[in-house]
């Protein structure tokens, strides 16, 4: 209605976010052989589904590739309209193992988008629906969209293991914008073409290194949050003047100019 000029959704509040979707369903394409690999595979979304806007975009990308989808998360955290969408719903990561999860696709709790109490605790939620190291006997993989919430959704032990996507999903999405730049580069400066093969072996372990890196750094979100007050407290000591006494304080002879003196 506004312009005629195509439109890309990055991310939009609760609605979808299908640039997401689709870097990530490249990832596991990649981790499962090409997307071949992906037909008939069970994938279980774990999580916050309600304010999801992720989950309303891989749920599509991941049926339509062939798999077959559940819902893992307590009622107070699915849509209104989850009956319509026809999947099974599971009550905890244990069900969703024995359900034969071959992907655990785990989402971040929301707490800034709830009204009201829609969990316990995070303790009780994470309980059930955290992902930790007895998990991975399965051999399911372990995605997660970011940022990560150590210790909620997955501990910290399993956000880097083997059995984890993480780091692939955050090489995909930062290697994807400089490839293509740097084919369109190549050809525009009369360079041979490249193979597909050829391009994306750029794609090197130093790139990966830098995602993981990526990912320790931004894996707790609320780590800013808890170091700020004594960074605070630190810088109002330095600021606060001396409480030392002046020396003429105390001095109970003498004028009032030679104690100025």
């Amino acid at each position: 209605r506004h312009t005629s000029a195509p439109v890309i959704n990055a991310g939009d509040g609760c609605g979808q976010h299908p640039t997401q979707a689709l870097l990530d369903l490249y990832a596991l394409c990649e981790a499962l052989g090409g997307f071949e690999g992906l037909q008939d595979r069970r994938v279980a979304i774990v999580g916050d589904v309600l304010h999801s806007r992720v989950a309303r975009s891989v749920i599509p990308a991941f049926l339509q590739a062939g798999m077959e989808v559940a819902l893992v998360a307590p009622r107070t955290l699915l849509p209104p309209d989850e009956g319509a969408l026809d999947l099974p719903v599971l009550t905890s990561v244990d069900e969703a193992l024995e359900w034969g999860a071959d992907v655990l696709y785990m989402l971040r709790l929301q707490k800034e988008r709830m009204t009201g109490a829609r969990i316990p605790s995070v303790a009780e939620y994470a309980r059930f629906y955290g992902v930790s190291r007895r998990h991975l006997g399965s051999g399911a993989l372990v995605m997660h969209p970011g940022p990560v919430n150590r210790g909620v959704e997955i501990s910290g032990d399993v956000v880097l293991d083997a059995s984890s996507l993480i780091a692939d999903q955050v090489a995909v999405s930062v290697f994807n914008g400089s490839k293509r730049s740097g084919l369109a580069a190549s050809i525009g400066s009369g360079a041979k073409a490249c193979s597909a093969a050829a391009i994306d072996s750029a794609a090197s372990t130093s790139t990966r290194a830098a995602a993981a890196r990526a990912v320790r750094a931004v894996s707790d979100p609320y780590r800013f949050t808890r170091a700020a007050p004594r960074r605070a407290r630190r810088r109002s000591r330095a600021r606060r003047p001396s409480r030392r006494r002046p020396p003429w304080r105390g001095r109970s002879s003498g004028t009032a100019a030679e104690r100025r003196a």
